[in-house]
Protein backbone atom coordinates (compact mmCIF):
# COMPACT_ATOMS: atom_id res chain seq x y z
CA UNK A 1 0.00 0.00 0.00
CA UNK A 2 2.83 2.41 0.88
CA UNK A 3 4.46 1.72 -2.48
CA UNK A 4 1.18 2.41 -4.29
CA UNK A 5 0.74 5.68 -2.39
CA UNK A 6 4.35 6.65 -3.14
CA UNK A 7 3.84 5.95 -6.86
CA UNK A 8 0.62 7.98 -6.92
CA UNK A 9 2.27 10.91 -5.13
CA UNK A 10 5.25 10.70 -7.47
CA UNK A 11 3.10 10.65 -10.59
CA UNK A 12 1.01 13.56 -9.35
CA UNK A 13 4.19 15.44 -8.54
CA UNK A 14 5.50 14.94 -12.07
CA UNK A 15 2.19 16.02 -13.59
CA UNK A 16 2.11 19.14 -11.41
CA UNK A 17 5.70 19.91 -12.31
CA UNK A 18 5.03 19.63 -16.03
CA UNK A 19 1.92 21.80 -15.75
CA UNK A 20 3.85 24.40 -13.76
CA UNK A 21 6.59 24.61 -16.38
CA UNK A 22 4.32 24.53 -19.44
CA UNK A 23 0.85 25.77 -18.54
CA UNK A 24 0.47 27.57 -15.20
CA UNK A 25 2.31 29.98 -12.99
CA UNK A 26 1.60 29.98 -9.25
CA UNK A 27 1.54 33.58 -8.01
CA UNK A 28 0.97 35.15 -4.62
CA UNK A 29 -0.83 38.48 -5.04
CA UNK A 30 1.46 41.09 -3.42
CA UNK A 31 0.29 42.57 -0.14
CA UNK A 32 2.80 45.45 -0.16
CA UNK A 33 1.11 47.49 -2.91
CA UNK A 34 -1.97 49.21 -1.45
CA UNK A 35 -3.30 50.52 -4.77
CA UNK A 36 -3.04 47.11 -6.41
CA UNK A 37 -4.67 45.47 -3.38
CA UNK A 38 -7.65 47.85 -3.47
CA UNK A 39 -8.11 47.80 -7.23
CA UNK A 40 -8.36 44.02 -7.66
CA UNK A 41 -11.28 43.47 -5.31
CA UNK A 42 -13.80 41.84 -5.28
CA UNK A 43 -12.52 39.11 -7.66
CA UNK A 44 -9.24 38.48 -5.84
CA UNK A 45 -7.44 39.93 -2.84
CA UNK A 46 -3.91 40.69 -1.72
CA UNK A 47 -2.31 37.56 -0.29
CA UNK A 48 -4.30 35.15 -2.47
CA UNK A 49 -2.42 32.28 -4.08
CA UNK A 50 -3.63 32.04 -7.67
CA UNK A 51 -2.92 30.13 -10.87
CA UNK A 52 -2.11 32.24 -13.91
CA UNK A 53 -2.01 30.87 -17.45
CA UNK A 54 1.41 31.02 -19.09
CA UNK A 55 -0.31 31.72 -22.41
CA UNK A 56 -0.97 35.33 -23.34
CA UNK A 57 -4.58 36.49 -23.48
CA UNK A 58 -6.59 39.20 -25.23
CA UNK A 59 -10.07 37.85 -24.47
CA UNK A 60 -12.64 40.46 -23.51
CA UNK A 61 -13.86 40.20 -19.94
CA UNK A 62 -10.92 38.15 -18.67
CA UNK A 63 -9.10 39.22 -15.55
CA UNK A 64 -5.43 39.34 -16.54
CA UNK A 65 -2.01 39.85 -15.02
CA UNK A 66 0.21 42.02 -17.21
CA UNK A 67 3.76 43.29 -16.97
CA UNK A 68 3.66 46.74 -15.37
CA UNK A 69 4.74 49.22 -18.10
CA UNK A 70 5.84 51.86 -15.61
CA UNK A 71 9.62 52.24 -15.30
CA UNK A 72 9.39 52.80 -11.54
CA UNK A 73 8.14 49.21 -11.07
CA UNK A 74 10.52 46.96 -13.04
CA UNK A 75 9.50 43.32 -12.94
CA UNK A 76 6.16 44.18 -11.36
CA UNK A 77 2.64 43.33 -12.48
CA UNK A 78 -0.71 45.02 -12.88
CA UNK A 79 -4.00 43.14 -12.60
CA UNK A 80 -7.20 44.33 -14.27
CA UNK A 81 -9.90 43.23 -16.69
CA UNK A 82 -9.79 43.45 -20.50
CA UNK A 83 -12.79 45.64 -21.32
CA UNK A 84 -12.09 47.07 -24.79
CA UNK A 85 -10.01 46.00 -27.78
CA UNK A 86 -8.48 47.74 -30.76
CA UNK A 87 -10.48 50.48 -32.50
CA UNK A 88 -13.23 50.37 -29.88
CA UNK A 89 -14.28 53.53 -28.08
CA UNK A 90 -14.38 53.36 -24.29
CA UNK A 91 -16.26 55.83 -22.12
CA UNK A 92 -16.10 55.77 -18.31
CA UNK A 93 -18.62 58.01 -16.54
CA UNK A 94 -19.54 57.87 -12.84
CA UNK A 95 -17.63 54.57 -12.54
CA UNK A 96 -19.76 52.97 -15.28
CA UNK A 97 -18.00 51.67 -18.40
CA UNK A 98 -19.41 51.78 -21.92
CA UNK A 99 -17.75 50.33 -25.02
CA UNK A 100 -18.95 51.69 -28.36
CA UNK A 101 -21.86 53.26 -26.43
CA UNK A 102 -22.92 49.88 -24.95
CA UNK A 103 -22.78 49.01 -21.25
CA UNK A 104 -22.72 45.52 -19.74
CA UNK A 105 -25.98 44.80 -17.89
CA UNK A 106 -25.70 44.63 -14.10
CA UNK A 107 -28.66 42.46 -13.08
CA UNK A 108 -27.46 41.46 -9.61
CA UNK A 109 -26.15 43.24 -6.55
CA UNK A 110 -23.25 41.89 -4.50
CA UNK A 111 -22.02 42.77 -1.04
CA UNK A 112 -21.12 46.45 -0.51
CA UNK A 113 -17.98 47.41 1.37
CA UNK A 114 -16.32 50.34 3.09
CA UNK A 115 -12.68 50.60 2.01
CA UNK A 116 -9.94 52.95 3.14
CA UNK A 117 -8.48 54.84 0.19
CA UNK A 118 -4.79 53.88 -0.03
CA UNK A 119 -3.70 57.40 -0.95
CA UNK A 120 -5.95 59.66 1.12
CA UNK A 121 -6.76 57.39 4.07
CA UNK A 122 -10.43 58.32 3.67
CA UNK A 123 -13.14 55.71 4.21
CA UNK A 124 -15.00 55.20 0.91
CA UNK A 125 -18.38 53.46 0.69
CA UNK A 126 -18.49 51.20 -2.35
CA UNK A 127 -21.52 49.48 -3.83
CA UNK A 128 -21.17 46.24 -5.76
CA UNK A 129 -22.98 44.85 -8.79
CA UNK A 130 -22.44 41.76 -10.94
CA UNK A 131 -21.76 42.64 -14.56
CA UNK A 132 -22.73 40.16 -17.26
CA UNK A 133 -20.89 40.09 -20.59
CA UNK A 134 -23.02 37.20 -21.84
CA UNK A 135 -20.17 34.76 -21.26
CA UNK A 136 -18.53 36.02 -18.09
CA UNK A 137 -20.00 37.42 -14.88
CA UNK A 138 -17.93 39.38 -12.39
CA UNK A 139 -18.40 41.80 -9.52
CA UNK A 140 -17.52 45.49 -9.85
CA UNK A 141 -17.24 48.14 -7.14
CA UNK A 142 -18.39 51.74 -7.60
CA UNK A 143 -18.37 54.69 -5.22
CA UNK A 144 -21.74 55.14 -3.53
CA UNK A 145 -21.86 58.92 -3.38
CA UNK A 146 -19.17 60.17 -5.75
CA UNK A 147 -17.64 59.42 -9.13
CA UNK A 148 -14.19 59.40 -10.67
CA UNK A 149 -12.82 61.59 -13.42
CA UNK A 150 -14.64 60.92 -16.74
CA UNK A 151 -12.47 59.11 -19.29
CA UNK A 152 -12.87 58.66 -23.05
CA UNK A 153 -10.45 56.88 -25.34
CA UNK A 154 -10.16 54.95 -28.59
CA UNK A 155 -8.14 51.75 -28.28
CA UNK A 156 -5.10 51.72 -30.54
CA UNK A 157 -4.30 48.94 -33.02
CA UNK A 158 -2.88 45.86 -31.35
CA UNK A 159 -3.70 47.10 -27.85
CA UNK A 160 -6.32 46.42 -25.16
CA UNK A 161 -7.84 48.68 -22.52
CA UNK A 162 -7.80 47.41 -18.94
CA UNK A 163 -10.27 48.49 -16.26
CA UNK A 164 -10.06 47.52 -12.59
CA UNK A 165 -12.98 45.68 -10.99
CA UNK A 166 -12.80 48.43 -8.37
CA UNK A 167 -13.87 51.22 -10.69
CA UNK A 168 -13.28 54.01 -8.16
CA UNK A 169 -9.97 52.99 -6.55
CA UNK A 170 -8.38 51.80 -9.75
CA UNK A 171 -5.01 50.75 -11.09
CA UNK A 172 -5.67 50.32 -14.80
CA UNK A 173 -5.30 51.87 -18.25
CA UNK A 174 -6.49 55.19 -16.84
CA UNK A 175 -3.27 55.20 -14.82
CA UNK A 176 -0.66 53.50 -17.02
CA UNK A 177 -2.13 53.54 -20.54
CA UNK A 178 -3.29 50.93 -23.00
CA UNK A 179 -1.60 47.53 -22.92
CA UNK A 180 -0.03 45.14 -25.39
CA UNK A 181 -1.93 41.85 -24.80
CA UNK A 182 1.29 39.95 -25.47
CA UNK A 183 2.30 40.93 -21.92
CA UNK A 184 -0.99 39.74 -20.37
CA UNK A 185 -1.93 36.33 -18.96
CA UNK A 186 -5.33 35.10 -17.82
CA UNK A 187 -5.90 34.77 -14.07
CA UNK A 188 -7.52 31.33 -13.84
CA UNK A 189 -7.97 29.93 -10.36
CA UNK A 190 -7.63 30.84 -6.69
CA UNK A 191 -5.97 28.06 -4.70
CA UNK A 192 -5.90 29.72 -1.31
CA UNK A 193 -7.30 32.92 0.16
CA UNK A 194 -5.53 35.28 2.51
CA UNK A 195 -7.83 34.24 5.38
CA UNK A 196 -6.71 30.62 5.09
CA UNK A 197 -8.73 27.44 4.68
CA UNK A 198 -11.38 28.70 7.09
CA UNK A 199 -12.54 31.10 4.36
CA UNK A 200 -14.33 28.62 2.06
CA UNK A 201 -15.62 31.35 -0.25
CA UNK A 202 -12.08 32.36 -1.22
CA UNK A 203 -10.28 29.10 -1.92
CA UNK A 204 -10.43 26.54 -4.73
CA UNK A 205 -12.56 28.71 -7.02
CA UNK A 206 -12.40 29.71 -10.67
CA UNK A 207 -11.64 33.37 -11.45
CA UNK A 208 -13.14 35.09 -14.48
Amino acid sequence: MLKVIAWIVGILGVICGVLYVTAFDVWVVPADDPMLAASIEPAIRAGDIILVSRRTSSERGYLVRCADPRPENPGGFVVARIIAKQNEKIDIQADYVSVDSKRNPSPYACDPITMKHPQTGEDIELVCSTEDTGEIKFGAYRAKSRSGIPTKATVQNGMVYLVSDNRYIHNDSRDFGQMDPATCQHVLFRVYGKEGFSDAAHRFNVIW
